[in-house]
C-alpha cells in the first residue's frame, strides 16, 4: 500500500486541501455511524436517554464511562477511515466527490421535516381570552409559583400528616373528622388570608388563564389549591357531623364554585386536572353532608344550581388540548440541545447542547415531531371520550414502543414525545370519575325535591 499518487503531483495547499476533505467525509460517516448506533443499539440508546431524563451529577460512572468510551470509539473509526483513505489512495477528487455527494444526500435524508404542521398550537384557541379575563388572572396568580405568596405558602402542619378523608365510609369519615377537630378548627383560621384571596377570586364569573407556551411560565400553586380543598371539606364535615348542614353547603360552594370557573379557560393540563380533582372532592363532601346532616330545600336548590347551571360544559378533549398547544406552542422554540441541557445532566456540560445544536436538523424534526404528537392526542382524546380505557392504555403504549420507537432520523425529537405523553389513563379515569360524581349527586339532589 502506497501513498496516495497524487502527493508529488500537487501542491502543497492543495495536499493539505485534500487531505481536510478527506478528513471531513471521514467525520460525516463516523457520525452517520454513531447515528446509527445510538438508535438501534439498546445500550447505547438507553445512555443517551439518561443524559436526557438525569439532572446534573446524577448519571451513574458506569454511563458515563460508556457515552465517552462510545465518542472515542466514534473518532477512532474517523481516523482509521482516513488512514485508509490516504493509503489505499482513496483521496483522489473524484472519490472524495463521490464520497460527499453520498454523505450529503444521507444528511439531507434524515434532515428533511414535514413541509407543515398539519395542527397549528394555539393557546389562544384552547383557552381564549375574554374582557375581565386579565383581571381574574391577576388574582388568581398571586398565589403562583414566582411569587413571594405563593412560594412561601406552606400547608399548615398535623402530627402525622394530613387526615385522610377520601375513601372512607360515613363512620369513619367521622372519627377522624372528630379525632383532628381542633387542629383543623384551628388551621382553618390560620387560613384566613387564603380564604380572603379565595372569595375574591370567586367573586369573578369567569377565570381566565394568560399562560404563555413557555417553560418558564408561573403556574398557580398546587399547594395552596390542595390545600384549600382539604380544609374546606374537612371544615364542612365537621359541621355536618354537628347538624349544621347548611353552614357546612355554604364552606363548600365556594370551593365548588372556584373548581369548576377555573376549568373552561384553562390553558394547561395541570391546572385543569387541579381543578378536576377539587371539583370532585368537593362533590364527595356535598354527599357526606346530605348523608349526615339535615340540609334545608333552599340550601339543597343551591347546591344543584351550581353544579348544574354554573357547570361550563368542559369535555376531556379539552384537557389534550391544553397538553398539545402547551407543549408544541413552545416559544423560544425547543432545540435539540435545549431539550438535553434543561434539567438533564447535559446542563453540566453545555459543550453537549451545543454540539446538539449544531447537529440540530438531523437529530430533530420540529414539524415532524409536532404532527406525531398531535395525531397522538386526537387519537386518544377520541378514545377518552367513549371511555375506552383499554383502547387508551394500547394506543398510549403503541406511541412509546412504536411511534417513537429510536430512528435515526429526529432522534431528539422521537426521545423529547417519550417525556411529552403524561400518565393520560390517569387522567382519563380522574375525569370521568368526577363527571360521574357530578351525574350521581344531581340525579340524587332531583330525587330529594
Amino acid at each position: 500500500m502506497n501513498p496516495s499518487p497524487h502527493a508529488e503531483e500537487e501542491p502543497r495547499a492543495l495536499r493539505i486541501l485534500r487531505a481536510l476533505a478527506l478528513a471531513l467525509l471521514c467525520l460525516g460517516v463516523a457520525l452517520l455511524a454513531a447515528l446509527a448506533v445510538a438508535a438501534y443499539s439498546p445500550g447505547v440508546h438507553a445512555a443517551l436517554a439518561a443524559v436526557c431524563q438525569r439532572g446534573p451529577g446524577e448519571l451513574p460512572k458506569g454511563t458515563v464511562a460508556y457515552l465517552a468510551a462510545f465518542g472515542i470509539v466514534q473518532l477512532l473509526v474517523a481516523a482509521v477511515l482516513f488512514w485508509s483513505g490516504v493509503r489505499l489512495g482513496w483521496d483522489s477528487w473524484l472519490r472524495l466527490a463521490a464520497g460527499a455527494c453520498l454523505v450529503l444526500a444521507a444528511f439531507a435524508y434524515l434532515a428533511h421535516d414535514d413541509p407543515v404542521v398539519r395542527r397549528p398550537p394555539s393557546l389562544e384557541r384552547v383557552g381564549p381570552s375574554f374582557p375581565g379575563a386579565d383581571a381574574s388572572f391577576e388574582v388568581l396568580m398571586r398565589y403562583s409559583n414566582n411569587t413571594r405568596l405563593g412560594s412561601s405558602f406552606r400547608a399548615p402542619d398535623y402530627p402525622g400528616g394530613y387526615p385522610k378523608l377520601d375513601g372512607h365510609d360515613p363512620r369513619e369519615r367521622w372519627e377522624t373528622l372528630l379525632s383532628h377537630r381542633a387542629a383543623i378548627e384551628a388551621n382553618w383560621k390560620a387560613l384566613a388570608p387564603e380564604r380572603a384571596w379565595w372569595h375574591e377570586l370567586n367573586a369573578y364569573d369567569r377565570i381566565g388563564d394568560l399562560t404563555r407556551a413557555s417553560r418558564d411560565s408561573p403556574l398557580v400553586s398546587f399547594q395552596v389549591l390542595r390545600t384549600m380543598t382539604q380544609h374546606a371539606d374537612a371544615v364542612a364535615g365537621i359541621e355536618a357531623v354537628e347538624g349544621r348542614g347548611d353552614q357546612a353547603v355554604e364552606t363548600l360552594l365556594p370551593i365548588l364554585q372556584v373548581s369548576m370557573k377555573l376549568q373552561p379557560y384553562s390553558r394547561t393540563l395541570v391546572r385543569s386536572m387541579m381543578a378536576v380533582v377539587m371539583e370532585r372532592l368537593s362533590i364527595e363532601t356535598a354527599a357526606f353532608v346530605l348523608d349526615t346532616a339535615k340540609v334545608s330545600p333552599g340550601s339543597r336548590a343551591r347546591l344543584e344550581e351550581v353544579l348544574r347551571e354554573g357547570y361550563p360544559g368542559v369535555d376531556i378533549r379539552h384537557l389534550y388540548d391544553c397538553s398539545y398547544s402547551f407543549q408544541m406552542g413552545l416559544e423560544p422554540p425547543v432545540t435539540a440541545g435545549t431539550f438535553v441541557a434543561e434539567g438533564s445532566a447535559a446542563a453540566a456540560h453545555p459543550a453537549v447542547a451545543r454540539a446538539l445544536n449544531r447537529i440540530g436538523p438531523i437529530v430533530y424534526h420540529p414539524r415532524a415531531t409536532a404532527n406525531l404528537y398531535g395525531v397522538f392526542c386526537e387519537d386518544i382524546s377520541a378514545l377518552a371520550e367513549h371511555r375506552d380505557l383499554a383502547g387508551l392504555r394500547a394506543r398510549t403504549e403503541r406511541f412509546l414502543s412504536v411511534d417513537t420507537r429510536p430512528r435515526m432520523a429526529n432522534l431528539v425529537g422521537l426521545e423529547m414525545l417519550k417525556d411529552m405523553a403524561p400518565a393520560f389513563t390517569k387522567v382519563t379515569e380522574n375525569f370521568w370519575r368526577t363527571e360521574d360524581s357530578r351525574a350521581a349527586f344531581l340525579a340524587r339532589l332531583e330525587a330529594g325535591r
